[in-house]
C-alpha cells in the first residue's frame, strides 16, 4: 500500500531586479534597501562597488559576482539557487540592471523556469540625462554604447542622426572627441546635450550644435567618466 507524500513542494524563490544609484547614493529608493536588506543572495557586476552602497546603508548580506564575460555560465548557478526557494537581487554597478548592464541572461532564465521576476524601478543614467537635456523625449531611440571601431561608428552613427526620433547613446572618455567630430561632420546643425558624471560631485550637462559642442569639448584634455549624448531629431 502507498503511503500519501505529505511532504509540499518547496517554493520557488523570487528575482529581484534592483535598480541602485548611477552617483549619489542618496538617490537610492526606500524600496530597494528594503529588498537588499531581505534576500538571501545579491549578484552584482563590481562587487568593490557593491561593498560600498551596502556598507553606507549598513546591509548585511552575502555578495556574489554576477558580469557579462561569465553572465551566461554564471545565471545557471543562481537560477539553480532560486529554485532552492532562495530569493535573489541582481543589481549592476550602478544604474538599472539588463539597460546596458548584465542581468539579461538570468531574467530570461527566470521565466523559462517559472521563476517570479519582481522590479525594483529606480535611476537609469540615460533617462537622467534625457530628463534635463530640454530635447524632447515623445520619440526616443536608445542605443547603448555604439559600435569602438571607427568606420563602423561612423556608418552608425549617419544611420541614426537626422531622423525622427531622439538618439540617445553612451560613449567613453576615450572615444567622446572623435565621436562628436564625427557627428559635427555628419549633421553639424544638429542640437545635442551631453552628460557626464551625472549625479556626483563634477556633474556637468552641455548642449548646443555638433559645432558648438566639439569646441567645447576639443579643449578639454583631462575629460573625465561616462557619457550620455542625446541628440535631437530633425
Amino acid at each position: 500500500m502507498l503511503l500519501p507524500n505529505n511532504r509540499e513542494e518547496k517554493s520557488k524563490g523570487k528575482l529581484y531586479v534592483v535598480a541602485t544609484p548611477i552617483g549619489n547614493l542618496g538617490d537610492i529608493t526606500l524600496r530597494a534597501i528594503e529588498v537588499l536588506k531581505t534576500v538571501s543572495l545579491i549578484i552584482c557586476e563590481d562587487t568593490r562597488t557593491t561593498r560600498k552602497l551596502l556598507n553606507h546603508y549598513g546591509i548585511r548580506r552575502r555578495v556574489c559576482s554576477y558580469y557579462s564575460p561569465r553572465e551566461t555560465v554564471q545565471a545557471i548557478k543562481y537560477l539553480d539557487m532560486l529554485n532552492e526557494g532562495r530569493d535573489i537581487a541582481v543589481i549592476s554597478e550602478s544604474g538599472t540592471p539588463c539597460i546596458s548592464d548584465p542581468g539579461l541572461e538570468i531574467v530570461k532564465g527566470a521565466y523559462e523556469r517559472g521563476i517570479t521576476v519582481i522590479p525594483v524601478p529606480g535611476p537609469s543614467a540615460f533617462v537622467t540625462a534625457l530628463s534635463a537635456s530640454g530635447i524632447s523625449a515623445r520619440e526616443v531611440f536608445f542605443s547603448g554604447f555604439i559600435p569602438r571601431k571607427k568606420e563602423e561608428r561612423k556608418k552608425y552613427l549617419a544611420k541614426h542622426l537626422g531622423k525622427d526620433y531622439t538618439f540617445v547613446f553612451y560613449d567613453s572618455k576615450y572615444r567622446i572627441k572623435d565621436t562628436i567630430g564625427y557627428i559635427k561632420d555628419i549633421s553639424p546643425d544638429v542640437n545635442i546635450c551631453i552628460g557626464r558624471e551625472l549625479t556626483k560631485k563634477f556633474e556637468e550637462c552641455i548642449r548646443g550644435t555638433a559645432g558648438e559642442i566639439e569646441t567645447k569639448v576639443s579643449g578639454n584634455d583631462n575629460i573625465k567618466g561616462e557619457f550620455v549624448v542625446i541628440c535631437a531629431g530633425k
